[in-house]
């Protein structure tokens, strides 16, 4: 996300407002995982997450990745291409 320049005052905005701002960037986050990792798009597909469903509510039931997954598929952790 490169609009960070909107956020600029966010010591300014309301406790509310300010979930609000941090429960959308976590809902694009995920959804970025989902559509550029391959390790996230098959871990959300098996566990049947919606990145759009999740919240500060539930994000507890959300998968730890350990070290071991990460050793074993490093490859499909990567989200942009190799430049």
């Amino acid at each position: 996300m490169r609009d960070f320049h909107k956020y600029k005052e966010i010591d300014k905005f309301s406790q509310r407002r300010i979930h609000s701002i941090q429960e959308q960037l976590l809902a694009l986050h995920l959804k970025y995982c989902q559509e550029n990792s391959p390790f996230y798009r098959k871990l959300f597909k098996k566990q049947k997450i919606n990145p759009g469903k999740v919240n500060f509510d539930n994000l507890c039931q959300l998968p730890f990745t350990d070290k071991a997954e990460i050793e074993k598929n490093n490859d499909e952790f990567f989200a942009v291409g190799p430049e």
